[in-house]
């Protein structure tokens, strides 16, 4: 009888918990995350970062409607790559120049999102399959501003996954050479990924600044032209999540269709089946003499 008190308190209460969690608001218990990579995204070890964000990182609409003006950046015009868009089977593509008022230079902007992996060739293959060479690679950290589309750490600021005012990227710098040998022409080209908030994504954004630099001289004032549009552009890529104040419960029915129906119901059950079936049922060692018994 005893036991018996105590599977229906825990049975009530694992109810009580369900049903707290499917009317809750989705936004309150889940928050979103992405993944930022500096270096390809079919490699493991250390450069993959995770952050929580309190925001959806842009959809393809939000991505090519990305805003003309960044902070002090202003668009100096789109460019045409819907061929190359077709061609790789990306979702979203946008390729824009930026410059500011006191410069005179501009920087190119790229966004190219998909959910195939295949859409993506690694920037210094490409380079090369167009003639450059790659003079340089290695990682470099930019700062990020505005913070209002990052969660703030649970615990501790030495949490793994928040964010902390910067991240890395790919730097490439890139030169061709004339007929004659001499180089005519020198980039720097600043890249990293971001998968979208999962371990097996189901879309990936690649963003990629450049812009040229001196043959003969440091690249260093272009290369700080691309850390303050890169960390400039990540806040606007943001958008409002799409459910703000939604149940639980109709997220997985809105998501999963028919079977986020059985989901709700299999979760509401649980808790009765504990409550009302004997212990011993639930037990493996019953399962396997069952299965025994079928064999």
């Amino acid at each position: 009888m005893k036991k018996f008190g105590l599977r229906i308190t825990f049975g009530v209460v694992l109810f009580s918990a369900v049903i707290a969690v499917l009317i809750s608001s989705y936004q309150e218990l889940f928050l979103h995350g992405i993944w930022m990579i500096d270096t390809e995204l079919n490699e493991s070890g250390g450069s993959a970062f995770f952050v929580r964000t309190k925001m959806d990182f842009g959809e393809s609409t939000h991505v090519e409607s990305l805003v003309p003006q960044i902070n002090q950046w202003y668009s100096t015009g789109d460019y045409d790559w819907d061929y190359i868009k077709e061609a790789l089977g990306a979702d979203a593509m946008l390729v824009r120049g930026y410059t500011r008022s006191d410069i005179y230079q501009v920087v190119f902007l790229l966004l190219a999102q998909s959910n195939d992996l295949s859409s993506f060739h690694p920037p210094p293959v490409c380079f090369r399959a167009q003639g450059y060479e790659i003079e340089e690679e290695r990682t470099v950290s930019f700062p990020v501003g505005k913070t209002e589309w990052a969660a703030s750490h649970w615990r501790s600021e030495a949490e793994g996954n928040v964010f902390k005012g910067g991240f890395d990227a790919k730097l490439v710098v890139i030169s061709k050479k004339s007929v004659t040998g001499e180089v005519n022409e020198r980039m720097a080209v600043l890249y990293y990924y971001v998968k979208h908030g999962k371990v097996l994504p189901d879309k990936i954004t690649m963003v990629q600044v450049s812009t040229q630099v001196p043959i003969d001289t440091s690249y260093e004032r272009g290369l700080e032209l691309l850390k303050e549009l890169m960390g400039d552009s990540i806040p606007v890529m943001f958008e409002p999540e799409k459910i703000e104040t939604e149940a639980t419960a109709m997220v997985i029915v809105h998501k999963y269709g028919a079977f986020g129906y059985l989901m709700i119901v299999g979760a509401l059950m649980l808790p009765i089946v504990i409550a009302v079936f004997p212990v011993r049922l639930l037990k493996i060692s019953w399962i396997l003499r069952f299965l025994r018994k079928q064999n």
